[in-house]
């Protein structure tokens, strides 16, 4: 890439030196600038892609608590792409389960609804930061759903599964004064709470 720019700006440079036209100068200026920035800003927007809000990402989350739940054999069907459906109507994202009886897609969902609402008291969070193209840095905070919560290797497992599908996260225990404040501001700032009128709507049956 170095190479690149360094013929790309001797070649216009050889046109510019017979000429006084300073606006081609400035030109030559903009499209080296342009050939630099243009890697670290692909970057960054593939970044900022994937760590969109979970408005845009709910089956992918919610594939993860599946995948989750699964393991630890708290439910039987096997997890796929289909067995979650998902779909948008006027009032936003409408969630369902695919396959499975009336005791597993309850809970199943009932899971993914405390993932989503505002949070309140468990155990666990899922905390994850993400910026946007370099400037504003995002804080969102989950709660882990009390049935991965209240063994501390279900928690971990549930991050795994997040990290490998989602990105980087970390889990804090809220039961420690430290926790406790994180909790707090977690109740405060969390991206989940725009998603309690939606959440109220997941028992969808299908």
């Amino acid at each position: 890439m170095t190479a690149f720019v360094w013929i790309f700006t001797d070649s216009l440079m050889n046109m510019v030196r017979h000429s006084d036209d300073m606006r081609a100068i400035i030109l030559i200026a903009l499209l080296v600038a342009t050939l630099y920035a243009l890697p670290k800003a692909g970057k960054a927007l593939l970044l900022s892609l994937r760590h969109q809000s979970l408005e845009f990402n709910i089956r992918e989350a919610a594939l993860v608590l599946y995948r989750t739940m699964h393991e630890l054999g708290l439910l039987e069907p096997a997890p796929s792409p289909r067995r979650i459906g998902v779909k948008k109507d006027e009032m936003g994202p409408v969630v369902w389960m695919r396959g499975g009886t009336t005791y597993e897609k309850t809970r199943f969902l009932n899971a993914l609804q405390e993932f989503l609402e505002p949070i309140e008291n468990p155990r666990y969070l899922l905390y994850r930061e993400s910026k946007l193209l370099w400037l504003i840095k995002r804080r969102d905070y989950h709660a882990v759903p009390e049935e991965l919560g209240r063994k501390k290797e279900y928690a971990e497992l549930f991050l795994r599964k997040w990290t490998d599908s989602m990105g980087p996260a970390r889990l804090i225990f809220t039961r420690t004064p430290e926790g406790r404040k994180k909790l707090v501001q977690a109740g405060m700032r969390a991206l989940s709470a725009a998603f309690v009128e939606r959440a109220e709507r997941l028992s969808v049956w299908r």
